[in-house]
Formats: C-alpha cells, structure tokens, sequence
C-alpha cells in the first residue's frame, strides 16, 4: 500500500502492522519448521517408511509448504544432525574428559539416550561408524580430549594420545552400539563400566610409559 499523501501518524501505524505481520510470518515458519522435524524425528522412533506426502499429511501441511523450508526429507534429516551435532559439541566443551569420572560417561551416555531415535536409525542403515554424521562426532571427541589430556599431561606425545584416545573409544562405543541394540542394562550401568574400563586403561597407560621413559 502507498503512504503517499497520509500522515506521519498513518505512515507509524501501518510501518508496525506491516512489521507485526512479518514477525509472525517468521514465527509460524518456525513453528512449521519444528512440526516438520518432530514427525520426521517420531517416524524414525515408529520405524516408519516416511515419504513428503506422508509426513506433510501428519503434520497438516501442503506439500509445497513443506519444499519452501526443506529440499527433501534428507535435509530434514541433516537438519535434525546438526541440532544434535551443535549440542553435543556444547555438552563436551562443558566437560572435561581428561577427568575420566563418571559425571562425564553419564552425561554422554544421557545424550544418547534423549537421541536415541536417531542412533537405531543409523545403525539400522549400516555400519554407523561408517556413517558421516557419527564421524563428525568422533572427530569432535578426539579434538577435545586431545586437547584436555595434552594439557594435563604435557609430557606425553600427541600422536601416543591418538592411539590411547581410539584404542578406548572403539571399547567405549562397542559397548554404546550392544547398549542400543537390547538396553538389558541401565543407562548409568553403562555409563560407569565405560569409565571403569577407560580409567583402568588410560592410569596403566600412563604408569607404563611413565616407567619406559625415566
């Protein structure tokens, strides 16, 4: 509409109608953009065969809606990866894994639980150490550990870190993957035999090639 010819007073009124309308056309974006990835996210926890038109029809939306925030239901899927990815990466720069105690397994293991979903699904679809998204995680872990071990124990070489560091994370996530697959166990169960194992491992480790290296 022109504001030719109106008030100052007018020109105010409409300039905040039309802002008001543009907040909420944001705002309903989003909300379509969660809805999106909420019943993308619970098809995956029913092990559904999704395709657009039947996720669109669950969330009550048009199909062109959906392609006005979203490529394919594989952008969707890397959408909901990053999310995860980004808290992940928050959760391991408020821990410290040179501590090696059992807040940080149970913390870790707390995120795999709330993801849960997401981590049968990949597993289902191959090998999940294989799988990108998994890889950006692991490379994530060993740039933080290294970095809080290095710092602890500056005497030790980099690249002897790196093989204590993937010695215990293949330990570590072979029993993640057996949890995932039946849970006979709990969750803080896990969490502590994970670290037991990784102490254990990482002080007579430490012992040997302090001994070696006098």
């Amino acid at each position: 509409m022109s504001t030719k010819g109106m008030s100052t007073k007018m020109q105010h009124v409409l300039h905040n109608r039309k802002r008001m309308r543009n907040t909420y056309k944001m705002m309903r974006s989003k909300d379509v953009i969660g809805d999106i990835k909420k019943a993308f996210y619970d098809g995956l926890l029913e092990e559904e065969t999704m395709t657009v038109s039947s996720l669109c029809k669950k969330v009550k939306i048009n199909r062109a809606t959906f392609y006005r925030h979203f490529y394919d239901l594989q952008d969707v899927l890397e959408t909901i990866e990053d999310e995860i990815f980004d808290e992940i990466c928050q959760t391991l720069d408020e821990l410290n894994g040179a501590e090696l105690d059992e807040n940080f397994y149970i913390r870790i293991m707390s995120l795999v639980e709330e993801h849960l979903g997401l981590l049968i699904y990949l597993n289902k679809k191959g090998d999940i150490f294989q799988n990108h998204f998994f890889q950006r995680i692991l490379d994530y872990c060993e740039t933080n550990y290294l970095k809080s071990f290095l710092k602890q124990h500056p005497e030790v070489p980099k690249e002897v870190y790196v093989d204590l560091f993937r010695y215990t994370l293949n330990g570590s996530l072979s029993l993640i993957v057996e949890w995932l697959k039946n849970q006979s166990r709990s969750l803080n169960d896990c969490a502590k035999r994970i670290q037991e194992f990784n102490y254990a491992v990482t002080i007579y480790f430490l012992s040997i090639y302090r001994k070696n290296n006098e």
